[in-house]
């Protein structure tokens, strides 16, 4: 008998319990910044028609939750998303 570990389980496991636990707003705020990690919250509101800061207060709390992370500046940075 051969038993085969799945490393990334785990993580597949912790990611799909961490979106099941998203808020609509939350998961289209989350959703554009997977797609386009260089957008702004400007880009976000366009896009998700979500008001600026709804958009401020729902990346706040997805820092906070260490979901994702700013990298570099404001203007020039880009967000890096932790699955």
């Amino acid at each position: 008998m051969v038993t085969i570990y799945n490393a990334n389980y785990n993580a597949e496991k912790n990611a799909q319990e961490m979106h099941s636990k998203f808020t609509e707003n939350e998961k289209k705020v989350y959703n554009t910044i997977l797609n386009n990690n260089y957008a702004t919250t400007n880009d976000i509101a366009s896009i998700t028609g979500l008001a600026n800061r709804t958009i401020a207060n729902i990346i706040k709390k997805l820092k906070e939750r260490n979901i994702i992370k700013r990298i570099g500046p404001d203007k020039g940075g880009h967000w890096e998303v932790k699955e």
